[in-house]
């Protein structure tokens, strides 16, 4: 697996009906469990489904879930509570692990796309309902897994340099080729000792304390 399949991967919502490879999906779940894991908890489990009624009623878990209903397979990317060693980062666990099928499939030509479920409720509801889920189980999200129909072309110019930084936010990098320059504050400091005093009719004028220290206490 190369750099390279991060760049060819796309997102496909058409498939044929091909059938998906005992072979090809073993690779996609070795590769899901090969994510990194925060704590090394591993708390994903996966229910693939390719029973055509229960990939129907997955289709309408969620408003972009209709691809699960034209692919000859799909999986349900879970995170088991009972395996969580470190709560809060489970999504970002679970995040890793369906890149990881993402790429995998590409490599083997398989088309996917990505299907948000969690944190919604209703659609971890859904998903829980079709799949007969325990309460210890919750759903992640879906992948459509297919041969495509049809392959959509890559669309390049995602990569934006102006989105980097280095050493802190809005730093110079990438300013000087996209014509950036730092907004000068308006806000000038003060010399130390002065201070600055309203006189009758709004003029500002600037006194040193060291040369007239008895006005220090005058409103």
């Amino acid at each position: 697996m190369t750099a390279n399949l991060i760049f060819d991967r796309v997102s496909v919502r058409d498939f044929t009906g091909e059938p998906i490879k005992m072979e090809d999906q073993d690779l996609l779940m070795r590769a899901a469990m090969a994510a990194p894991s925060a704590m090394n908890q591993q708390c994903w489990e996966f229910c693939i489904v390719d029973d055509i009624k229960m990939l129907e009623e997955l289709s309408h878990a969620a408003p972009y879930a209709s691809p699960v209903g034209r692919a000859p397979l799909a999986i349900a990317v879970l995170g088991n509570i009972g395996l969580m060693k470190t709560p809060m980062m489970w999504q970002q666990d679970l995040a890793a692990a369906t890149q990881n099928i993402l790429l995998a499939a590409t490599s083997r030509g398989i088309g996917t796309v990505w299907i948000g479920i969690a944190p919604h409720q209703d659609r971890m509801d859904a998903v829980s309902k079709a799949l007969n889920l325990p309460d210890s189980v919750k759903p992640f999200c879906l992948i459509a897994v297919g041969h495509p129909r049809t392959r959509p072309e890559h669309k390049d110019g995602r990569y934006k340099p102006e989105r980097v930084h280095r050493n802190g936010y809005r730093s110079r990098c990438g300013d000087d080729a996209i014509g950036i320059r730092p907004i000068p504050s308006r806000n000038k400091p003060r010399p130390e000792g002065r201070r600055l005093w309203r006189w009758p009719g709004g003029r500002f004028r600037r006194i040193f304390f060291r040369h007239a220290p008895f006005l220090s206490r005058t409103a």
